[in-house]
């Protein structure tokens, strides 16, 4: 569980960085906030799952999981148009580690929400 806690702490600076940035930005949108606000909410279920506790309700981690797995997925249809569009060896190589990269977001999602019984039950 110890990559599960640096993963954890990572996406944590990231979002701190993420959410200190927005008042700088050039031109500030809707999408910033709510793409600060999902990272925000989506550290719930991370430090759940890597510090084996629950937090909330499974329900509320079932909702985080889902509002990131169709993000992601939206994420990943744009990706593959835009591969198709420009298929090269470099945006080939960005799209695989990007897809990788998703993987390993929403693998600590899915977990948490799904296949972590015994920290539901203690609940």
């Amino acid at each position: 569980m110890k990559k599960w806690k640096f993963v954890f702490w990572v996406m944590c600076f990231l979002t701190v960085l993420s959410i200190l940035q927005l008042p700088f930005f050039k031109e500030l949108n809707i999408g910033a906030f709510i793409g600060s606000f999902v990272s925000a909410i989506s550290l719930v279920s991370f430090y759940g799952f890597s510090y084996r506790v629950a937090v909330g309700s499974k329900v509320l981690a079932i909702i985080i999981f889902g509002i990131n797995a169709l993000a992601m997925l939206g994420i990943a249809i744009f990706s593959v148009f835009f591969l198709l569009t420009y298929l090269s060896p470099g945006t080939l190589f960005f799209f695989v580690t990007g897809m990788g990269l998703m993987l390993v977001y929403l693998y600590p999602l899915y977990m948490y929400a799904f296949k972590s019984t015994e920290i539901w039950q203690l609940e």
